[in-house]
């Protein structure tokens, strides 16, 4: 028999989304969101998160469009017209309202700027990493070559010598058995 819930999936994702307002720019995991929910008392461990498989879509939902808004974005930097601000905002919910998602605008842009800059070392040190590497495929392949052109040039002298042999014994065949007139038309025949 299954046990009863001990929480809504609706209350998880409202909590998920005061999440995401809390920590702007980030990928949320389930070991971080359970920390987080234990921290503000609610006793859900990570194996529960990842049995409800609502929470599970929805969290996945999250993280792909946070992706995609990552990849997305341009950054750009708002100048501010304090009257007007001031004028639009003219009580105090308002203006911490407007200041409060100004901040998270901001914070969101340092998030991805720090992004940046890590993507940028880690393409950095693979750059230097492939360098390394193709430098030693090209010795690699220049020695290889210099040995296939030694063994080239070994196989052509030993070649040479073993028909030079030959020549050398067949001509000894030919003085010793043959006449030397018939000798010298074999001769002519072979040369080439």
């Amino acid at each position: 028999m299954a046990r009863t819930k001990t929480y809504q999936t609706k209350e998880l994702i409202a909590l998920l989304n005061e999440y995401k307002i809390e920590n702007p720019g980030m990928r949320v995991t389930i070991p971080k969101f359970g920390a987080y929910l234990r921290s503000k008392g609610y006793e859900i461990q990570d194996h529960t998160l990842r049995r409800d498989e609502k929470f599970r879509d929805c969290l996945q939902k999250t993280n792909d469009e946070e992706d995609s808004k990552n990849f997305n974005d341009l950054v750009t930097y708002k100048t501010i017209d304090v009257d007007s601000f001031v004028e639009k905002n003219n009580n105090k919910a308002k203006l911490r309202e407007a200041l409060l998602n100004r901040d998270r605008y901001y914070a969101n842009i340092a998030a991805k700027g720090v992004e940046a800059i890590k993507e940028k070392k880690e393409c950095q040190t693979k750059i230097k990493e492939m360098t390394i590497q193709i430098e030693e495929l090209k010795n690699v392949i220049k020695e290889t070559e210099k040995k296939l052109t030694e063994e080239k040039a070994k196989n052509t002298d030993t070649k040479i010598k073993e028909k030079d042999k030959a020549i050398v014994v067949m001509k000894n065949i030919l003085d010793d058995y043959i006449y030397p007139d018939m000798a010298n038309a074999i001769l002519k025949e072979m040369v080439f």
